[in-house]
């Protein structure tokens, strides 16, 4: 009896996740399944094994289109949502961060 509990809570449990992603992003939890083995578990950005991540992976789809890209960690998914999906202003970012350490120096030898 124990065991058709516990069989009725994983089935249950694999149904609302996959009525989750249908509903979300039109794509059944078998195919994140699929993007999750074909990406080697990691996120498609930075590399992290899903192992190391507190949340797992996230879907990553683009807003205007609704359309899946990869799965992302919570940084990256996050990061790319805060630059508006904006490649250009991504890029500016770059160029900023490689740019810090004279930025930070020029702020240092004013004082």
């Amino acid at each position: 009896m124990r065991v058709d509990a516990v069989a009725r809570g994983l089935i249950n449990r694999d149904h609302e996740r996959d009525k989750r992603y249908r509903s979300r992003y039109g794509i059944t939890a078998g195919t994140v399944d699929q993007l999750r083995a074909r990406q080697g578990y990691r996120c498609a950005i930075c590399d992290r094994h899903e192992s190391q991540l507190p949340r797992g992976l996230a879907v990553d789809h683009d807003h205007a289109t609704g359309y899946v890209r990869a799965l992302l960690c919570l940084t990256c998914n996050t990061a790319i949502g805060l630059l508006e999906e904006n490649a250009d202003v991504l890029r500016a970012a770059i160029h900023y961060l490689l740019r810090a350490e004279e930025l930070a120096a020029s702020v240092h030898n004013e004082t």
